[in-house]
């Protein structure tokens, strides 16, 4: 089920809290989220700039309170959206990280009171150049801000994308990415009135990334808070948008989740896919995804939790669940494992194989008269130089890379397997 919707939402009156104990405008507010990821590859995607630019237009004709981007690449890019919608949000942060940025930002109407970024421990491998992922800093952008008299801690993603379902080598990466941004979720969400996490996820509802991320924190999908269904809602890939190739299933891997703080409540007012499927009078989508927007109304009942009996009482929701999705994940981190021993010694081998290589093209010369020994240097230069550095880049991956994804998967499996025993502290796992 997909609702679409173009034009601009009423807003839910605000209950009145008297002596009696309802609630007062003073004591709630709806706050106006949407998140896209705009396809901003500098170079590979298409229109790129047209497309920032009709991004640009359509935020500066908007009231969203937040404002949360991905694939935003460049700095130009960045302050084009800057310069377009500045008027309606004069607050903004770009996340500068990694080798060719993180891609995320940030606008709103209201003053950041905070901004940092965390990097994931794995983003891809470096030989898979063509991907991409590597060279950006995946990872947790995160903001605070206040809304109405409310505190609201903002963070966005963007997860390594998946590539290849029939044989996804990333699947380890992303529950890395997922348990990351729980744990520090849940660290946070204690201290702040209402915390929101969007972004691409790369991720289906039935993934167990998404279900760590469901069951740990835990988090209120907003499209299935307002819907009741985890169908519909697909944001990328989908038919109606003009950069999707043929014969591709949709999907849904763009969220706005939240979560309440101690003593708050926060419902899903609405959510909707807001942008229309091209941009007016062109022939061409947005971006290669969709945009979700939602409306939360966060109030404040009066009851209150201190920060630790706050955790407890999300820890004994959906126990249950949160076993076997990270039973599952830790089923996963197994054969990438497994994947990543593989790898070593088949870069092992490749070091060796290619040292080898080295040295025949040393041998010619040997059976050569001295006066052909220059032409013999100058025609094996290239072939040599080509070999040494590819024997730098595999023995670097057997080495380091490797050991650095080994470690990081190990420690991913330990933190799961704390949450075993804090799940159910009396079972063994």
């Amino acid at each position: 089920m997909e609702k679409r919707m173009t034009g601009e939402i009423q807003s839910v009156p605000k209950l009145n809290k008297s002596i009696d104990g309802s609630i007062s405008d003073k004591d709630s507010t709806n706050i106006k989220v949407i998140t896209l990821n705009c396809w901003g590859l500098y170079g590979v995607s298409k229109l790129r700039r047209l497309r920032m630019n009709a991004i640009g237009k359509y935020l500066a004709e908007s009231d969203f309170d937040i404002v949360l981007l991905e694939e935003v690449w460049t700095h130009e890019d960045f302050e084009l959206l800057q310069m377009l919608c500045s008027n309606v949000y004069p607050f903004s942060h770009f996340f500068d990280h990694g080798i060719i940025g993180s891609g995320t930002c940030i606008f709103t109407k209201y003053r950041l009171k905070n901004a940092n970024f965390h990097e994931f421990a794995m983003n891809g491998y470096p030989v898979k150049f063509w991907h991409g992922d590597w060279f950006a800093a995946k990872g947790l952008g995160v903001c605070q801000l206040e809304i109405n008299g409310f505190e609201v801690t903002v963070f966005v993603s963007h997860y390594h994308a998946e590539y290849d379902p029939g044989n996804d080598i990333y699947l380890g990466h992303r529950v890395i990415h997922a348990l990351e941004s729980a744990q520090w979720l849940n660290m946070t969400s204690a201290a702040t009135d209402l915390t929101l996490y969007c972004g691409d996820f790369n991720t289906e509802p039935n993934t167990v990334a998404y279900r760590l991320l469901r069951g740990i924190v835990p988090l209120n999908d907003s499209w299935v808070e307002h819907t009741g269904d985890v169908l519909g809602g697909e944001t990328s890939q989908t038919p109606e948008n003009t950069f999707t190739p043929n014969g591709v299933k949709a999907q849904r891997i763009d969220y706005i989740m939240y979560q309440a703080g101690p003593g708050f409540d926060a419902e899903t007012v609405d959510c909707w896919l807001p942008l229309p499927n091209k941009v007016p009078d062109t022939d061409y989508s947005y971006s290669d995804h969709e945009a979700v927007a939602a409306v939360i109304k966060l109030s404040k009942p009066g009851t209150f939790q201190s920060g630790p009996e706050f955790r407890r009482s999300l820890s004994i929701n959906n126990r249950a669940e949160t076993e076997r999705a990270v039973k599952d994940a830790i089923k996963i981190i197994d054969k990438s494992l497994k994947t990543v021993e593989w790898d070593q010694t088949k870069y092992i081998f490749y070091t060796f194989f290619l040292l080898l290589l080295l040295a025949l093209t040393f041998i010619p010369s040997a059976f050569m008269p001295e006066s052909y020994f220059l032409i013999s240097d100058l025609a094996f230069f290239m072939p040599r130089f080509g070999i040494n550095v590819f024997i730098v880049i595999f023995f670097l991956m057997a080495s380091l890379f490797n050991k650095r994804e080994k470690n990081a998967l190990i420690g991913t499996k330990k933190e799961l397997q704390l949450l075993i025993d804090q799940v159910l502290p009396n079972n063994e796992s």
